[in-house]
């Protein structure tokens, strides 16, 4: 069985990819070898996101399934067992990845969604910083500032809120030179031509929805796995 799971950062896709780990799903990431790749080259750690989301859509240009093509060697390694894609942002992941394993070994599309400021805070709560720092930020700039803007005039906010110095260190740093590309361009792809995927399209806010939504995976999956056994597949 294979879960996808796709939305921006912030909506709870490690936490549910979390949750399957803990029932034997392995994780499978397309920016795992992409980030590699960059930081070996580079030599280096200390490059923001926009660096790296134009290395992999540089790398993406000149061949298609150069990522891809990783994912996929990665989930043949784990076969026959189960496997959650966590991170799916891009149509040819979709394309290449998605679509061929699903219709191949069953399993399910989530799109998941959560509102802006849940999306900010779950951001910098992520990276160690507090709630009220994370505030201070929120109502400097608004919760659909990119945290790089936060990060270059966070000195105006967090002095105001009266963060101390080693929290401030933390969130410039984290704003400044964190590397993970949360982009996607599969805000408007339609699944629904696609029925083989199981397409479902959930809310993530408060913990509780999380513990939700975990349960309403797993039970389109026992449906699926019921249907396939029933078919003989």
């Amino acid at each position: 069985m294979i879960i996808a799971i796709t939305g921006k950062q912030g909506v709870g896709k490690t936490t549910l990819s979390n949750s399957l780990a803990a029932v034997g799903y392995r994780n499978v990431s397309f920016a795992t070898p992409m980030r590699d790749t960059f930081t070996h080259i580079f030599d280096s750690n200390s490059f923001d996101r926009e660096w790296m989301q134009a290395f992999g859509e540089s790398c993406r240009q000149v061949k298609d399934d150069i990522w891809t093509g990783k994912a996929n060697e990665a989930v043949e390694g784990y076969l026959p067992g189960n496997v959650v894609l966590d991170d799916v942002r891009y149509t040819n992941e979709v394309m290449n990845t998605v679509i061929p394993y699903v219709t191949r070994l069953g399993g399910i599309v989530v799109r998941l969604g959560a509102p802006e400021l849940t999306r900010f805070m779950r951001r910098y709560q992520n990276a160690g910083i507090s709630k009220n720092t994370a505030m201070a930020v929120e109502k400097a700039y608004g919760s659909k500032a990119p945290p790089s803007y936060a990060g270059s005039h966070l000195m105006f906010a967090a002095g105001a809120a009266g963060v101390a110095d080693e929290e401030l260190e933390r969130v410039f740093k984290w704003t400044q030179f964190q590397t993970h590309v949360s982009e996607t361009d599969l805000d408007n792809f339609d699944f629904t031509p696609y029925p083989q995927l199981n397409y479902l399209e959930l809310t993530s806010d408060v913990p509780q929805s999380t513990s939700d939504i975990f349960q309403t995976v797993m039970t389109r999956i026992d449906e699926i796995s019921n249907e396939r056994n029933k078919s003989g597949r």
